[in-house]
């Protein structure tokens, strides 16, 4: 579901920090110092923050991903190679990948990192 700047602030800080602080050289960042580096940053774009809630988006926050834009600083690549890293310790039979045919630039990452083409669908819908 969509992050809403200004309602899911609070409850996001709260869980970033429940994991954060147990990273070395990470601190605890109070709220609004959190907010004004953070949610407030010229790289920041409320809609690339994915949030996960339980009971149809009415529980508490569980899970969330928070993305940037950041073309050509291999952020993407690093972000795929670590998650595939961790897929592999949990010995996955499959893992895909699901990227619109025309994104080039998504299938070059994917190939980048030894993916290959194995699958291609057509989606029909009806206007």
């Amino acid at each position: 579901m969509p992050f809403r700047l200004g309602v899911d602030d609070e409850e996001l800080h709260e869980m970033i920090y429940s994991f954060w602080t147990d990273v070395p050289g990470h601190t605890y960042r109070p709220i609004d110092e959190w907010r004004s580096l953070i949610l407030a940053g010229s790289w920041f774009d409320a809609a690339l923050v994915v949030v996960a809630r339980n009971d149809d988006g009415r529980g508490p926050l569980e899970g969330c991903a928070v993305a940037r834009t950041a073309p050509g600083l291999g952020l993407g690549r690093a972000l795929l190679i670590e998650s595939c890293r961790r897929l592999a310790g949990k010995e996955p039979r499959i893992i895909g990948l699901g990227v619109e045919a025309e994104n080039a630039s998504a299938l070059g990452l994917y190939r980048s990192v030894g993916f290959e083409i194995a699958r291609e669908w057509i989606h029909c819908s009806r206007r």
